[in-house]
C-alpha cells in the first residue's frame, strides 16, 4: 500500500507542477526528488490523505482562474484591496505558492483576507482556510469579521471550541494549531489511527503580521501544511528584512502588493502623523550623580548609598520605569502631552490619546501622577489598560473606544493597545518605552492612522495625529542597523542539552577513571534524550532522517570536538528537546551547576568564579529554609555549597551529586526582587525637539533639516563631508556633488525647499555645525600662533575654549569672542586677552571658516 499511496502522490505532484517526480521514503521519512533536478530536494511530513488528495486531484479540473471572480464590493471596495487580491491570484496563477502583502495598518487587511478566502473559495482554489495570528484578541477579533464579512463560511477558533467538525475556516494561535497538530487523531480508512489535520488538511494559510519572529518560531507548522500561504504585514516594505522575502519566495525583496501609508494618505482612506522626538535628558542620558544640584545629590546618595558610603555613578535609562519611577519625569511628560496635544472641542479638551508604557507599575504610576497633578478630572480621564485589570479590561477598552465617552481620554497601556484595536478618536500616541522590533514599531503607530470625520467640530475632520516619542524610538528605526534580537534564542531545554555535550566533549579521554565515567554517563543522558522523543510529534518527523542517527548509541561514543556531526546535533536535535518533567527553577540550576562544570574544566575560571558565586547565593538561601525536612536533609551538603572553597576544589564528577541533591530544593529559594524606588530628581528637556513627518505636501523645514542631519551623520566619510571635519580646502565641484546627493535623498519637494531648509547659512557651514572640526586638524591651524612664543595662563585657557567651540561647531563669528562665557575671562573678550596679537587670531578664525565654503 505504501507503492501505492507513493504512486498517487507522485501523480498530484506532477499534476500539480508539471514534472514527475522520484520518491524514496526510509523509516517514514520521505525525500522528494525531480527527474530533471531543476527543484531543490523538498522534504515533506507524510503522504495526503485519500480525501485531500481527491481534492488536489480535482482542482486540475474544477479550478477556474481567480481574475474570473468578482471581488465582493461588501466586503472589499476600495481599489487597492481589490488591486492587493488580484496580484496573489495572478501570483498563484504564475504557479508560486507563497504571497506577501504589505499594507498600511488601518487599509483593511482583514477584510482584504476575508474577500480573498471567499474568490479563492468560489474559485475552486481553497476549500478549507486557516488564519493564524500570535495573540488571541487578535485570533478572536479575525473570527469575529469573517463571521460577519462570510456568514456563508463556517468557522471555528481553536482557543475556544475543541472540536471544529468540517469548519471551513479555523482560527488559531500559532502555539494551539502547533499542539493541535500532534494531539488531534482520528480513525482512518481501515481502521488506522491519523492525525486528524494531515498535510494536506488546509488548502491556504493566512499569516496575520507576518514577520521574522513567527516563522523562525512557528516555521514547522508551514513546513508540515502543504498549503498556499499569503502573509500579511504593516511593515513598510523598505523596512522589512531580507529573510521574510526570501520565506515567501521573493528574491526581489519585492512583496506582492505593497500600499503604503503616504500612498494610503495620498489617497484620503487614512491620516498621517506628524512624530515628535522629545529629548528628556534623563530618558536618554540617565541619572548621572555629577549632573544633579547639590540638593538632588543628597537625594541621590540617600537613595542609593550603602552603609559603607559606596554608590552607582549612573543610574541607566533602561533602569528608568523598571524599578526607579522618577516624579519629575514622569510629571514633564503628563504636561507636555496636555499642553502640546491635539484638542477636541474646540481646544478646550484632550483628544484621545494613548500612552505606551513600560510595564505595569510604569503605567500605574503615571496614572497615580496625572491625577495628582489634574485632580480636577477625578480620576476618570486617565486610565491603566492592561492584563491586571482581568475581566474588566474588555469593559475598559470598550469605554475607552466610545466616541461619545470624552470623560476618559487617556488610556495608559501595557501591550494591549499595541495593536488590532481601531478607535478613529486617537489623535495622540505617547511612545514612553523604548520598541526594539519594526513590526511593533509601525502596529502602534497604525493605532492613530484611522480617518475620523467632524472630529473637531462640524467639517474639521482629523487630518493627522501626534506621536510624541520620549525614548528616541524614530531615530533607533532611522539608523541603517538591524533590529535587536532578530534571532530566536534557544529554549532553556536546548541550553541544558547542549552544555551537557560540550561538557562531555571537553572532558579528556585520557583523565581519571572517575572522570572516564561521568563523562559516558553524560553522553548516555543525551542518548536517552534522543530515544525518548515522541516519534508521533510531527516536529521530531521533520528531522527523523537524523533522529534516527542519533538513535544510534555508538554515535555519541564517537563524537569529538569540533566533529561536524556537532553542528547538526545543536542545529537539527538540540531544538527538539523538551524536559517537560522538571520544573523551569530545577532546570535552571541545572545549567548552572552543567556551566560551572563546563567553565572550570575548560579553564574559563573567571566565568565559572562568577556562577560559583551564584550557587554559593542559592545556597545561603538554602540555609534560611532548614525547617523543611527535605532541605534539612541536605543541610551538612548545602553548608559545603556555601563554604569558599568547596566548589572550586572538589573534582568535576562530585557537582553531579551535588546537581541532583539541589536541583529539587532550589524552588524552595526566596526570589531576590528590586526594591521599587520613587524618585524626585529634577529632570529637563535637552535641546529642542526633533520632527519626524509623514505628511506629503506638508513637511515643515525643521522636517527636512532632521533628515539632512541624519544622512550627513551616516555619511561621515564621505570624501566632502570628511575634508570639511578636517579643516581642509573643498572645490565647487566636490560641494556641488554634496549637495546635489543630500537633495536627491532628502525627500524634499523642491530646490526651494530644501534651501529654506539650510536656512541662511551656506551648505558646507550647515554641514560643520553638525559635524564640527576634528580637534587634531584645529590645534594644526592653531600652530603657527602657537610658534611666536609662550602664552600665559589666561590665553591658554582662552584659546582651548576657542579650539572647543571650533570642534563643536565647526565655525565661529568673530563677535562670539566679545560675549560669554569668553568675557568670563576678560571683560573685553579675546581682545582684552591677546590685546596686539588679535589679528592674527582672526586671521586664522577667517581662514577656517573659508574651508567650509567652496574654492572659486
Amino acid at each position: 500500500s505504501g507503492m501505492q499511496q507513493a504512486a498517487r502522490y507522485a501523480t498530484a505532484l506532477e499534476q500539480r507542477y508539471g514534472r514527475r517526480p522520484l520518491i524514496y521514503y526510509t523509516n517514514g521519512f520521505k525525500t522528494v526528488f525531480w527527474d530533471d533536478q531543476r527543484y531543490s530536494p523538498r522534504y515533506v511530513q507524510g503522504f495526503h490523505k485519500p480525501d485531500e488528495m481527491t481534492r488536489i486531484l480535482a482542482r486540475r479540473t474544477e479550478q477556474k482562474p481567480v481574475s474570473s471572480q468578482k471581488v465582493n464590493p461588501a466586503i472589499a471596495d476600495r481599489y487597492y484591496q481589490k488591486q492587493a487580491i488580484a496580484a496573489v491570484g495572478e501570483h498563484f496563477g504564475n504557479q508560486f505558492r507563497k504571497a506577501l502583502l504589505v499594507m498600511a495598518t488601518g487599509s483593511g487587511k482583514t477584510r482584504i483576507a476575508a474577500a480573498l478566502v471567499d474568490v479563492l473559495v468560489r474559485a475552486n482554489w481553497a476549500r478549507r482556510v486557516l488564519f493564524l495570528a500570535d495573540r488571541r484578541t487578535l485570533v478572536t477579533q479575525a473570527h469575529q469579521n469573517f463571521g460577519e464579512y462570510l456568514p456563508r463560511l463556517t468557522g471555528v477558533n481553536l482557543l475556544k471550541t475543541a472540536g471544529f467538525g468540517d469548519a471551513r475556516v479555523v482560527f488559531s494561535t500559532y502555539q494551539t494549531i502547533l499542539n493541535r497538530i500532534d494531539t488531534e487523531w482520528q480513525t482512518g480508512p481501515g481502521g488506522a489511527t491519523e492525525r486528524t489535520f494531515g498535510v494536506g488538511y488546509f488548502d491556504l494559510i493566512i499569516i496575520d503580521e507576518a514577520h521574522r519572529s513567527i516563522y523562525k518560531k512557528y516555521g514547522a507548522i508551514f513546513d508540515y501544511f502543504d498549503a498556499l500561504t499569503v502573509g500579511l504585514t504593516a511593515t513598510p516594505k523598505d523596512e522589512t528584512d531580507r529573510d521574510t522575502f526570501r520565506f515567501f519566495g521573493l528574491p526581489n525583496d519585492q512583496p506582492t502588493y505593497d500600499y503604503p501609508l503616504l500612498k494610503a494618505v495620498a489617497d484620503q482612506y487614512l491620516v498621517p502623523y506628524k512624530g515628535v522626538s522629545v529629548p528628556l535628558k534623563f530618558m536618554q542620558q540617565g541619572i548621572r550623580y555629577n549632573d544633579l544640584s547639590e540638593e538632588d545629590q543628597e537625594q541621590y546618595e540617600e537613595t542609593f548609598g550603602d552603609d559603607d558610603g559606596n554608590m552607582p555613578d549612573v543610574v541607566d535609562p533602561a533602569e528608568l520605569n523598571t524599578w526607579l519611577f522618577n516624579k519629575d519625569t514622569v510629571d514633564k511628560v503628563v504636561i507636555h502631552l496636555m499642553d502640546h496635544g491635539l484638542k477636541i472641542e474646540g481646544g478646550d479638551r484632550l483628544g484621545k490619546s494613548i500612552v505606551f508604557a513600560k510595564n505595569h507599575s510604569h503605567a500605574q504610576f503615571f496614572v497615580e501622577r496625572f491625577n495628582a497633578l489634574y485632580p480636577n478630572y477625578r480620576g476618570q480621564f486617565c486610565q491603566l489598560v492592561d492584563y491586571s485589570l482581568g475581566d474588566e479590561t474588555e469593559k475598559v477598552i470598550s469605554d475607552f473606544k466610545d466616541k461619545h465617552k470624552t470623560d476618559f481620554q487617556i488610556a495608559v497601556s501595557v501591550d494591549m493597545l499595541d495593536t488590532g484595536v481601531d478607535i478613529p478618536e486617537v489623535v495622540n500616541l505617547v511612545f514612553f518605552k523604548r520598541i526594539l522590533s519594526k513590526a511593533k514599531f509601525w502596529q502602534m503607530i497604525g493605532r492613530g492612522t484611522r480617518m475620523r470625520a467632524d472630529l473637531f467640530g462640524p467639517g474639521q475632520h482629523k487630518q493627522y495625529f501626534n506621536i510624541f516619542d520620549y525614548c528616541s524610538n524614530f531615530e533607533f528605526f532611522s539608523q541603517p542597523t538591524d533590529e535587536i534580537s532578530a534571532g530566536i534564542p534557544p529554549s532553556l531545554s536546548e541550553r541544558v542539552f547542549m552544555t551537557r555535550l560540550r561538557l562531555a566533549l571537553a572532558l579528556p579521554d585520557e583523565a581519571d577513571a572517575e572522570t572516564q565515567a561521568f563523562k559516558a554517563e553524560l553522553l548516555k543522558i543525551l542518548h536517552a534524550q534522543v530515544q525518548n522523543l515522541d516519534e508521533d510529534s510531527f516536529v521530531v518527523r521533520r528531522q527523523w532522517e537524523r533522529v534516527i542517527k542519533y538513535k544510534d548509541e555508538a554515535r555519541w561514543r564517537a563524537l569529538e570536538t569540533g566533529d561536524a556531526d556537532i553542528e547538526e546535533i545543536e542545529t537539527c536535535i538540540a531544538p527538539l528537546i523538551l524536559d517537560e518533567k522538571s520544573n523551569e527553577t530545577a532546570r535552571r540550576f541545572d545549567l548552572l551547576m552543567l556551566q560551572t562544570q563546563l567553565f572550570r574544566t575548560t579553564g574559563a575560571h573567571s566565568r565559572a568564579e562568577t556562577l560559583i558565586g551564584t550557587i554559593r547565593q542559592i545556597g545561603r538561601g538554602l540555609q534560611k529554609k532548614g525547617t523543611i525536612p527535605a532541605v534539612a536533609k541536605q543541610m551538612p551538603l548545602i553548608n559545603n555549597v556555601v563554604s569558599a572553597d568547596f566548589l572550586k576544589q572538589v573534582s568535576i564528577p562530585a557537582l553531579e551529586p551535588v546537581r541532583l541533591a539541589l536541583r529539587g530544593l532550589v524552588g524552595n529559594v526566596d526570589k531576590a526582587t528590586r526594591n521599587v524606588i520613587y524618585s524626585d530628581f529634577i529632570d529637563e528637556f535637552v535641546g529642542e525637539s526633533r520632527v519626524h513627518e509623514a505628511i506629503p505636501g506638508y513637511v515643515s523645514s525643521e522636517a527636512y533639516r532632521d533628515r539632512m542631519e541624519q544622512m550627513i551623520r551616516q555619511n561621515e566619510n564621505h570624501l566632502t563631508i570628511r575634508k570639511l571635519r578636517m579643516n581642509e580646502p573643498i572645490t565647487e565641484a566636490e560641494l556641488n556633488e554634496l549637495e546635489r546627493m543630500l537633495f536627491e535623498n532628502a525627500g524634499v519637494d523642491s530646490k526651494e525647499s530644501f534651501v529654506n531648509a539650510l536656512g541662511e547659512r551656506p551648505l558646507g557651514e550647515f554641514i560643520r555645525q553638525i559635524v564640527g572640526l576634528e580637534p587634531s586638524a584645529v590645534k594644526t591651524a592653531f600652530s603657527a600662533f602657537l610658534d611666536h612664543g609662550p602664552l600665559s595662563a589666561q590665553e591658554i585657557e582662552f584659546l582651548n575654549m576657542v579650539i572647543n567651540y571650533l570642534t563643536q561647531n565647526g565655525t565661529i563669528e568673530k563677535k562670539v569672542l566679545y560675549k560669554q562665557p569668553f568675557t568670563d575671562i576678560d571683560s573685553a573678550g579675546v581682545s582684552g586677552v591677546f590685546g596686539g596679537r588679535t589679528r592674527q587670531l582672526f586671521h586664522i578664525l577667517d581662514t577656517i571658516n573659508e574651508n567650509a565654503r567652496a574654492l572659486a
